[in-house]
């Protein structure tokens, strides 16, 4: 073969080979970057749609707080019981405005956003307006919630808040209708964040068929790109992407908790897809640069290449799937879980929350969560102790009781921490806490069976002896009298040997309840124990009162027992001590009192003595 020829095929080899690597190497990067590309498109559509629904989540959330201002407004009990009044005839048109007007006029001073508002009664005639109506027809409203108002003389708008005022029979007895600049809202259709600069949104209302209403959009861009999709708009559900009919824009839909209107969004498609192209274009020119250099070096190349995306997108996924499970945990805990600023308004609220409060989410959005407080809770400056150690120790623990919606009040353990900023501040708060009424209850069941006697139901001698003490103390500071009385039963003993202990039990049973039906409403008893009781008497003008006392509880006691087909006849010897004049104390008291019984016990039994008698 010629020099010629082989010069020919080693140029039709380096050409194969060339046309080899670089059909293999196009091959692969198509294989590895269309996938990429596509992934990478999905993952921006996706964020623009989580954006979409961020934003009307915070519209929602706006309007939402203009009803619940409107709602304050019609809560207000005295102008409510005016309004009744009135339409009963009980009270002038004058004397209700005169009385309305200074109570709306301070609290609207508080709410800058307010513009213009009108009380109503309930024949809709206006009481009070307030500030300056932008020339809305406001004399016929009778529905009540939040809606966009047009204003007739601009493209401009306002927010109207309608709250419906009710008796307690919930019949409507006022309307109250407020106009709240669109300032708010209109900062929140701004490209600010979540979009391109390049993005552009506005609400759009949407009628049941798919026909667009109106449109805040004063250019009507917006109306001409929808109209080309009816159908979607008649069926239309959250996150919905459209691609405008122009091939040059993205058209980003969500439903708004405000009735028939819609979030709107339009991106140019080179906008919304500009991390993607841009990621296809630097994928390709690395493969292309690689190709040149051979299959091998393309494929080393493209290695750390494939590997960070996989490993950015791994992260992505996992940060994504961190996200929902915090979410999932949050929403379904068995704790109540709200978080809260620094100043204790509500932020957000999981399902366990509004279980143990008896308050949606909705309800508590906004809110201070130390209006839930019960009185008790509120007391002095425990609040302030409370956000003094956050501040200091960043958590803090304790008991706080609640007040539910339905009234009652509900004991909670409750634990605090702070989330702080890059600045060290407290700018949120997490309570978790837990309904401990169930536990508080057992603790006070277990307290009141510690204190009493198990068979008679008596207080026990721990119980009876502090209550004693407390009720002497008493005594001593008014300048009382009062006596004690030691109780022993007379032929107890026989009745168990006889008859077996569980009759005795139930004779003892029946001696308690006859005991404290021969008392007075002011004296008090106890079980000593065995055949044992104490009787403190109350206030005694002499010293015979307690006599008569002893002598009738002797007499009930002497009565035949019916028990088990049996007829128990048992009798008591009685002890009497005197306060102040025997001792000042339980113990002096007790004492002296049970060495009186004894003396009754060698008197023949069935009789009382005195201290007064003894040697």
């Amino acid at each position: 073969m010629r020099e010629c020829q082989i010069d020919r095929c080693r140029q039709l080899i380096l050409s194969i080979s060339l046309v080899g690597i670089l059909v293999t190497g196009t091959l692969v990067g198509l294989s590895s970057a269309l996938p990429m590309f596509f992934s990478a498109r999905e993952h921006v559509e996706n964020s623009a749609l989580d954006s979409l629904e961020a934003r009307a989540a915070a519209i929602n959330s706006l309007l939402a707080g203009y009803q619940d201002i409107a709602r304050q407004f019609t809560s207000r009990t005295e102008i409510r019981r005016r309004l009744e009044a009135y339409e009963a005839g009980e009270l002038g048109f004058d004397e209700l405005v005169a009385f309305t007007r200074p109570r709306l006029k301070d609290p609207m001073s508080k709410l800058p956003e307010l513009l213009f508002m009108r009380r109503s009664g309930p024949d809709l005639k206006p009481v009070v307006s307030l500030g300056h109506n932008p020339g809305l027809e406001l004399e016929h409203i009778d529905t009540t919630g939040v809606s966009l108002m047009p204003l007739p003389t601009s493209t401009g708008f306002v927010i109207r808040a309608v709250g419906a005022i009710t008796d307690d029979n919930g019949r409507r007895v006022g309307i109250d209708t407020l106009l709240f600049s669109s300032e708010r809202l209109k900062a929140l259709l701004t490209s600010d964040s979540g979009f391109s600069t390049q993005a552009r949104l506005t609400l759009v209302q949407v009628s049941p068929s798919g026909t667009v209403l109106a449109s805040l959009d004063s250019t009507g861009e917006f109306v001409r790109l929808l109209q080309q999709h009816q159908p979607y708009l008649a069926a239309l559900t959250p996150r919905t992407l459209i691609h405008a009919d122009d091939g040059k824009n993205r058209l980003l839909l969500t439903p708004l908790a405000l009735d028939s209107w819609v979030l709107a969004v339009r991106l140019p498609r080179s906008d919304l897809y500009a991390k993607a192209n841009q990621q296809l274009l630097t994928i390709s020119g690395v493969i292309l640069a690689m190709m040149l250099l051979g299959l091998f070096l393309t494929r080393r190349a493209l290695s750390p290449l494939v590997a960070r995306i996989t490993q950015q997108t791994q992260r992505l996924e996992e940060s994504s799937a961190e996200l929902r499970l915090s979410a999932n945990v949050f929403e379904h805990a068995q704790e109540a879980i709200i978080v809260t600023d620094p100043g204790l308004k509500i932020q957000r609220s999981n399902r366990t929350s509004s279980e143990v409060t008896g308050y949606s989410s909705e309800q508590l959005l906004g809110i201070g969560l130390d209006q839930l407080f019960d009185q008790s809770s509120r007391q002095g400056d425990q609040i302030e102790l409370i956000l003094h150690t956050l501040n200091r120790d960043d958590a803090w623990q304790g008991e706080i009781n609640y007040r539910h919606a339905d009234g009652h009040i509900i004991p909670t353990l409750q634990t605090i921490s702070g989330v702080r900023d890059d600045q060290g501040r407290i700018n949120h708060l997490i309570h978790i806490f837990n309904d401990i009424t169930d536990a508080k209850e057992n603790e006070r069941r277990m307290q009141r069976l510690a204190s009493l006697d198990s068979l008679t139901g008596l207080p026990n001698r721990a119980s009876l002896n502090r209550q004693i003490e407390q009720q002497l103390q008493q005594a001593a500071q008014q300048q009382q009298r009062c006596a004690l009385l030691f109780i022993d039963l007379d032929n107890f003993k026989p009745v168990n040997d006889n008859f077996g202990h569980a009759v005795g039990d139930q004779l003892l049973k029946i001696v308690s309840k006859r005991l404290q039906h021969s008392l007075r409403e002011e004296d008090s008893m106890g079980r000593l124990g065995g055949d044992e009781f104490l009787v403190l008497t109350g206030n005694l003008q002499k010293p015979e009162e307690a006599d008569v006392i002893a002598a009738k509880l002797i007499a009930h006691l002497l009565e035949p027992f019916h028990i088990a087909e049996h007829s128990i006849n048992i009798g008591a010897s009685i002890g009497i001590a005197y306060f102040p004049d025997d001792g000042c104390d339980t113990q002096t008291l007790t004492r002296m009192a049970d060495e009186a019984m004894y003396a009754a016990k060698r008197q023949g039994r069935n009789c009382y003595v005195k201290t007064t008698s003894l040697d």
